[in-house]
């Protein structure tokens, strides 16, 4: 009796394209994790003063751009404006954590930058560990274009630090184009903005009751 043939086939091979597909989604998903590491490093420690002269005095914390320096603009002009109402000002980062008179300022301005739909997590890092007991709290948020759920979230940590007044600000970098889907390159209008608002908020906060010095 005749043995039945057994038929094997050759094992099939992935076509190029696959191969050529798969690698390139490889290195996107790569290039994603490294960017998404790369923007949430903590920034190092430095303070600076933006402006020794003034009756009252604000500190600006804020986390580094990675690539457009976007939040450096932005606070540098809220800085300016708030030297022309009367404000001393100094600016640290985000890695300066450890400074000694933190809370000896009358007013405290944060500005985040908007990675995946939040604020940047060493800003949400900073918050978790204060406590401003009274003292007012200015948000900014800087982002390529939808920033509302930043903006809820940091106003909703600024609330936990206990700061007696909370006001949340969005800058974008691109806005909208009616005539065109292309949108427009906004910085140098966000930075405009965020001069006048910072000479608005600082003629606005600077009649405020001087605060004693916080512990």
């Amino acid at each position: 009796m005749d043995q039945p043939q057994i038929i094997t086939s050759a094992p099939v091979k992935p076509s190029k394209k696959k191969i050529i597909a798969a690698s390139i989604v490889g290195i996107l998903i790569g290039i994603w994790i490294v960017f998404s590491v790369l923007v949430e490093l903590e920034a190092f420690p430095q303070k600076e003063t933006l402006y020794s002269e003034g009756q009252r005095r604000a500190l600006i914390i804020f986390h580094p751009s990675w690539k457009y320096h976007f939040q450096e603009d932005l606070t540098s002009a809220f800085a300016k404006g708030l030297h022309v109402a009367g404000w001393a000002v100094d600016r640290i980062t985000t890695g300066a954590k450890d400074l000694t008179d933190f809370y000896s300022y009358d007013m405290y301005i944060f500005g985040t930058n908007t990675y995946y739909w939040r604020p940047d997590l060493p800003t949400k890092r900073f918050l978790a560990g204060i406590d401003l007991r009274g003292k007012p709290a200015v948000g900014i948020v800087s982002g390529p274009g939808y920033t509302e759920r930043a903006e809820a979230i940091l106003k909703e940590l600024l609330v936990r630090t206990n700061a007696s007044a909370v006001a949340i600000h969005a800058f974008s970098l691109w806005s909208p184009d009616k005539e065109s889907l292309i949108p427009n390159f906004n910085r140098q209008a966000a930075v405009e903005s965020a001069l006048k608002l910072g000479e608005e908020i600082g003629k606005e906060l600077r009649t405020i009751p001087m605060l004693l010095p916080l512990p």
